[in-house]
This record gives C-alpha cells, sequence and structure tokens, in this order.
C-alpha cells in the first residue's frame, strides 16, 4: 500500500477509536454514535467576541430579550478552559450557541431531534458567599430557539408553547452545596397578557424539578461531566460522569411534548458567578 495512503487510512482509524472510547454512555444507549457539535476551548477563536453574529463561530455574545450583549472581557481562555464570570448577570444566560441574525432567523448551532448535550464543568462552591445574592450561579442548559429568537407561531395567535431544560444549576439558596437541580419547564407566552419581550412569562404551566444531591461522591471543584439525554416524545434522561441520576418519562411529564419539533442551542452562564467550562460535546445521528 502507498505510504500516503496508509498514513491516512491510520489516520481515520484513531479518529474512529477516539470517538468510540469517548461515546458517552447516554448517547451509546441512544444510538447517537457523531458528535454534532464541539468545543474544546483550545482558544477564543471560535467565540464570537466581536459580536459579528457571521456564521462559524460556535458560541455568541449577544443575548435575546433585548439584554445587554454579553462583554467580551467576561470570558477568558486559558490552558484550554473557559471561565466565565459576567458583572452584568441576565439569567445566567452568558454565551449560546447560536444568535438572532434577523427577527426569524438565527445562525450557529440548535439542533432539532435526539441529541446527548454534555460538558465538563467546575467551580468553587466557596465563590457564592463572595458574591451579591441573586447575581450569578453556574448553570448549563437550553431553550427552544423558536423562542429565543421569536420564530414560534400557533393556531392561536395569542399564545404558544415552548420548552426549557436546565441540565444543571448549582444554587445552594435552593438545595445543599453537594446537590444541583435539573429542570424541565412547559412555557406558555400568551401575547395577551405579556405584551413586551422578556423572559418567558408562564401562566398555570407546570414545572418538574428535582434536586440531585450526590453527597460526597462530587467535587465541584474538580472537572465533572454533566449530561442529557433528550429523546423527543419519549425522555429526558440526566447523567453525572456517564452515571444516569434521573429519567423523565413523557409518561411523568406529558409537557415534554411541547419540545418535540423545537430547536435547541446550548447555553452557558454563571453572571458574577465564576464558572470553568473545560469542553462542550453534542451527539446526534
Amino acid at each position: 500500500m502507498d505510504k500516503s495512503l496508509f498514513s491516512l487510512f491510520l489516520f481515520f482509524l484513531c479518529l474512529d477509536v477516539y470517538g468510540q472510547n469517548n461515546q458517552p454512555i447516554g448517547a451509546k444507549v441512544a444510538g447517537l454514535s457523531n458528535i454534532i457539535f464541539q468545543e474544546e476551548f483550545k482558544d477564543e477563536s471560535k467565540i464570537d467576541l466581536e459580536n459579528t453574529k457571521k456564521v462559524g463561530f460556535n458560541f455568541y455574545l449577544s443575548r435575546p430579550f433585548g439584554w445587554p450583549t454579553t462583554r467580551a472581557d467576561s470570558l477568558s481562555v486559558k490552558n484550554g478552559v473557559l471561565t466565565i464570570k459576567n458583572p452584568i448577570n441576565k439569567a445566567q444566560f452568558d454565551i449560546v450557541s447560536a444568535t438572532s441574525k434577523n427577527k426569524g432567523e438565527w445562525v450557529g448551532f440548535a439542533h432539532r431531534g435526539s441529541a446527548y448535550f454534555e460538558a465538563s464543568i467546575a467551580f468553587d462552591p466557596d465563590d457564592f458567599d463572595k458574591i451579591p445574592k441573586k447575581s450569578g450561579f453556574p448553570a448549563f442548559w437550553t431553550m427552544s430557539a423558536e423562542h429565543l429568537f421569536e420564530t414560534l407561531s400557533s393556531k392561536n395567535k395569542r399564545w404558544y408553547e415552548y420548552l426549557e431544560i436546565d441540565f444543571m444549576e448549582w444554587n445552594p439558596e435552593w438545595h445543599s452545596r453537594s446537590a444541583f437541580i435539573q429542570s424541565i419547564h412547559y412555557w406558555v407566552k400568551d401575547r395577551g397578557k405579556n405584551k413586551r419581550v422578556s423572559m418567558p412569562a408562564c401562566y398555570d404551566c407546570p414545572m418538574e424539578g428535582k434536586v440531585i444531591d450526590l453527597g460526597g461522591t462530587i467535587n465541584f471543584m474538580q472537572f465533572n461531566t454533566f449530561g442529557i439525554l433528550w429523546i423527543p416524545g419519549e425522555r429526558i434522561d440526566t447523567y453525572v460522569n456517564d452515571v444516569l441520576v434521573r429519567s423523565v418519562r413523557v409518561s411523568d411529564y406529558p409537557a415534554i411534548e411541547s419540545g418535540n419539533d423545537h430547536h435547541f442551542p446550548v447555553i452557558l452562564g454563571s453572571g458574577k458567578f465564576p464558572m470553568r467550562v473545560d469542553w462542550v460535546r453534542v451527539w446526534g445521528r
């Protein structure tokens, strides 16, 4: 065999082995074998620090609902790790994998269909005592892009439904310091009662949330992998370091189906609370 062809063969073989060895359990059980989004934070080149809103970036600083754009100096990348510390907190929404280009359009990554979202995250719980109350906490989450970027419609012109999935939120005002919250919000935007563009207004809408207490088995100062398996119309599973810690089925919470046809971006945020992110990946078919 030609040496160049043989070298190419070895290269792709190594890539294949790498992918198989790093495929998380949550992706594997659902047959999601392809990485469809990946950011390793080797540098800042894939973060839209100048707020151009152009194609080609993995994360954007522009925020929805008329919120101020995240400042570039709120982010830093060093030794392959992103640190977020934003002095202007807005619902733990600091960077997002897609952004609005024009009203009703977006650029970037927002996935429709089955997917496994995962991120390697670390933070110092003691930092919570060093910042003002309600000024931020670590969060890894998503929300229907159709709502974020105002593309949703409804047969009923007055309202529409959408979904928010909080993969991981850590706020010791809600739980012990060895725990985190995973929650699913079913939202209804009522144009009649809430004409202004703001965070979701919900009228008699249920939420399915759970405090997941890991006790002494987790050290948040070290990097831990938080993962969510989203299978539209079926279930949402939560994993920590490749261990299943929660499963919510449609039969448990039928409102999950409101997001079946929606696209979901990756959202990271912590406000004034410093959060470190080693990498983010999304697996799909």
